[in-house]
């Protein structure tokens, strides 16, 4: 939208936008030089597929042209971190969202010199925007919150697929496709299968965890405590 009203200056700012691109753009380029180098198709045909896959992974689209099992190891890492990810703040797209990672890696590179330059002054921003060490804790708050579920939900999965003998990557993979509204997954839930083997109680679990990620946690953890009900 920035690019079609030619407004150069802010699309120059537009720091988070920028990473989400160059993270996408280098996570395509590796994932096509691993498949054209396992596969014969060659680089270009790779490089569109690799495109695709990415973009709509990034973006939480949820489409897939290919099975991207098939494709190497490193390739599938690349995937479940776009995964967690997501796109960018104000957008649609689940996942940590880009914003939040530059948050957490410059406030873990600003603990670091503090530890060694605990006098010197540092100011951050994100997006030409000033953070407070309030705003830099609720978001390190919000990822390991959002880690913490992550690891929950897959235990649970395991739990409730105990009688089906669930395998690791279906657990977590079914996991990676609904907390941040992926689609497709890994494992019995890839891009090639759907989750209709799952139990009932199941796909009630992950279709509230499909809620709960695209509500951003805190607007579903709130209605579990029961103080807050009550004073609001």
């Amino acid at each position: 939208m920035l690019c079609i009203r030619k407004r150069w200056k802010r699309l120059k700012s537009e720091e988070e936008g920028k990473w989400f691109f160059l993270i996408c753009f280098s996570a395509a380029i590796m994932i096509a030089i691993g498949i054209a180098a396992k596969d014969t198709e060659g680089f270009w045909p790779a490089m569109r597929h690799a495109w695709f896959i990415v973009i709509s992974i990034a973006s939480t689209t949820g489409f897939g042209t290919v099975d991207y099992e098939q494709w190497p190891g490193f390739a599938l890492v690349h995937i479940a971190l776009l995964m967690i990810l997501g796109g960018c703040s104000g957008s649609t797209a689940g996942g940590l969202k880009v914003s939040r990672l530059l948050v957490l890696l410059r406030t873990a590179r600003f603990e670091v010199v503090k530890a060694f330059r605990p006098n010197k002054v540092f100011k951050m921003q994100v997006n030409g925007n000033s953070l407070d060490p309030e705003a830099r804790s609720q978001t390190v708050i919000f990822i390991c919150l959002y880690c913490f579920l992550f690891v929950i939900a897959s235990f649970f999965m395991g739990v409730l697929e105990f009688v089906n003998d669930i395998d690791l990557v279906t657990s977590v993979g079914a996991v990676f496709a609904t907390l941040p509204n992926i689609g497709p997954g890994f494992g019995e839930v890839g891009p090639t299968k759907n989750f209709a083997h799952f139990l009932p109680a199941t796909k009630v679990f992950l279709s509230l965890l499909m809620i709960l990620g695209r509500l951003e946690l805190y607007a579903v953890l709130v209605l579990f405590i029961p103080s807050l009900c009550r004073k609001y």
